[in-house]
């Protein structure tokens, strides 16, 4: 039989630029996403969440939050004693919306003050533990692909600069080949590999949407010279800088 007890449940809107300091529960905390987008960081691995996402986060886990946007979240904090049902730290999408459905059915309970709403609150929070462990049973904690996630965007953001790759790969709490295996499985390339191609795409933004020099845009998007730049995009596009840039152009008349 399921031992739990229920501490509390509340819903907010967190705004754009705010954070979370690092803290710890003595329960088990969930953090559903309604609406936003952020970075919730469990026991320092980076999780970037989404409308619909949700947070599992485990009792004296060192946790945080930082918001890109407004993020409107329902959480709860809950007691589990003898954990039948095996829980684990991660974000987990809520496809179906069978944990937003069980978490707002508990909020409305929360508003019931009669002699039947502890019993209501226990049968929901049971129905919820038993949701929480088939998704985490079926995903595998998904931890890697939040990971991969994660190094995706920090690339894309920052590929106009230096990325250092191991000291990313750190970061995620991975070593450097380890990394470098889960991010190929997960993108077919590797992290070099896609950096090159964020680059490229920045520097197509550039040439059709701007009449920068193509010197100064090779050094813009990070690349080391202008020969260097010329060689790469050519490989990938098989067109020189120039060329796609009257290309475009031209079809644009």
């Amino acid at each position: 039989m399921i031992q739990c007890s229920f501490d509390f449940l509340h819903r907010t809107v967190r705004k754009a630029g705010t954070r979370i300091e690092e803290h710890i529960h003595a329960g088990i905390e969930i953090v559903y996403y309604l609406s936003g987008e952020g970075v919730s960081r469990i026991e320092g691995s980076p999780y970037p969440y989404k409308s619909g996402m949700y947070a599992v986060i485990l009792p004296g886990c060192k946790h945080d939050e930082i918001r890109s946007i407004d993020t409107e979240v329902l959480f709860l904090c809950f007691r589990y004693g003898n954990h039948p049902i095996r829980l684990g730290n991660g974000l987990f999408e809520d496809g179906d919306g069978t944990v937003l459905n069980l978490l707002l059915h508990m909020h409305t309970e929360t508003a019931v003050k009669d002699s039947f709403q502890s019993y209501a609150l226990q049968g929901g929070l049971i129905s919820l533990i038993a949701a929480l462990g088939r998704r985490t049973a079926a995903s595998g904690h998904q931890a890697g692909s939040h990971k991969i996630a994660y190094a995706r965007s920090h690339i894309e953001q920052f590929c106009t600069g230096l990325v250092d790759m191991r000291k990313l790969a750190a970061s995620l709490d991975c070593s450097y080949d380890q990394f470098r295996r889960l991010f190929k499985q997960s993108t077919g390339s590797s992290p070099n590999q896609y950096l090159l191609q964020a680059r490229i795409d920045c520097s197509k933004k550039m040439l059709l949407h701007s009449a920068t020099p193509i010197t100064d845009i090779a050094f813009e998007c990070g690349f080391g010279s202008l020969p260097q730049f010329s060689f790469l995009f050519k490989k990938a596009v098989h067109l020189t800088p120039t060329q796609y840039r009257q290309q475009h152009a031209d079809q644009n008349l």
